[in-house]
């Protein structure tokens, strides 16, 4: 996009990521795609459509930038 991240520390599933790291020995990364206005496990939670495209777009850079460095 453009512009440096911004790093925010905030949600409840971030104790997640250190399990799998633990669990498989192996780094993990957390890629939140909601926001905190997104009521989050609330009656009316959602999930902008453009953050779910943002974040597919993200795993995919990543993904093939795994498979360059690999190769």
């Amino acid at each position: 996009w453009g512009i440096a991240p911004l790093y925010v520390r905030e949600g409840g599933t971030l104790a997640t990521t250190r399990f799998l790291e633990e669990t498989f020995q192996a780094s993990a990364l957390h890629l939140p795609l909601g926001q905190a206005s997104d009521a989050a496990h609330m009656p009316n939670e959602r999930l902008r459509l453009l953050n779910l495209f943002n974040g597919r777009a993200v795993m995919r850079e990543i993904l093939l930038k795994i498979q360059t460095s690999a190769e």
